[in-house]
């Protein structure tokens, strides 16, 4: 009669053996979370981790057990992401309000020169030439 269980070695053999002895195997060492077991109640490979009659037996790792754990992030309802976000703006509104401040008044001049000239001919298109230095210098901004 063979063994129900059947396990992948780290050597690359396969062994053999009754529940109670893969659990000794697990306690020693021997057989780890990764190892690939065959059991003839499912006729199939799987990690000694999924097989629930080992999983308890199995060695935990020293360093995940002395790890700190991950800070726990959750997410965030719509007030604080709402409250967040008037503040994101603030803060790019202010700096953009520093960026822009030293030409503030060469665009207020060039603002004026093309609302005198279209008041002056009454035409609905004003010149070319104002509105492309207003252009490139809103654009630099």
């Amino acid at each position: 009669m063979s063994s129900p269980y059947t396990m992948i070695g780290s050597d690359g053999r396969e062994y053999s053996g009754s529940l109670e002895e893969f659990r000794e195997w697990a306690q020693e060492g021997r057989l780890g979370p990764a190892t690939l077991v065959w059991s003839e109640a499912d006729e199939r490979w799987l990690l000694a981790s999924a097989r629930h009659e080992l999983v308890w037996d199995l060695p935990r790792r020293e360093i995940e057990a002395e790890a700190p754990s991950a800070p726990a992030f959750y997410r965030a309802g719509f007030v604080p992401r709402l409250v967040a976000f008037v503040a994101d703006w603030m803060v790019i509104l202010f700096l953009a309000n520093l960026v822009v401040m030293p030409w503030r008044e060469s665009l207020q001049d060039l603002l004026q020169q093309v609302q005198g000239q279209l008041e002056l001919t009454g035409d609905a298109q004003p010149d070319l030439w104002l509105l492309l230095r207003f252009q490139l210098i809103f654009t630099a901004i």
